[in-house]
């Protein structure tokens, strides 16, 4: 049976970040001594470093729990706006939804591609016209 992952708590977290910072021993002797991955130490540590400058910034902190009720509501608008157009843009026919395809958009042509509903095989896909073959009659 699969093992589950070991889930560590945001305190034991800090703590073994907070000796890895201090560098009184090594990452591979804090792995050792704490029974975690050295890989886990370092990413600990490096988001310990990179999260220490908004310790003191309390709008930040507050923000980041909450989450701003602007940024919630435009989201929100931007979401209804983008299933209104993809819904309108299925009602139009395959061929002009591929012409609506645009290659240097900023937006990738697998991201156009999806937003239209078109495959993105289908976008390069052109028919191939068969030819006719003359019919041979034998004569009688």
């Amino acid at each position: 049976m699969k093992e589950s992952r070991t889930k560590y708590s945001p305190r034991f977290k800090a703590k073994v970040a907070f000796e890895a910072l201090r560098h009184r021993d090594t990452i591979a002797a804090l792995s050792k001594r704490y029974d975690v991955h050295p890989n886990l130490v370092s990413r600990w540590r490096n988001t310990l470093i990179l999260n220490l400058k908004h310790a003191f910034d309390q709008t930040t902190a507050r923000q980041t729990k909450t989450g701003s009720p602007k940024l919630h509501e435009k989201l929100r608008q931007l979401k209804e706006v983008n299933d209104t157009l993809k819904k309108k843009a299925t009602r139009v026919s395959l061929t002009k939804r591929r012409a609506m395809i645009e290659p240097d958009h900023p937006l990738s042509i697998r991201r156009q591609c999806d937003l239209l509903g078109i495959h993105r095989s289908g976008l390069y896909y052109q028919q191939i016209k068969k030819k006719r073959r003359p019919t041979h009659r034998a004569a009688a």
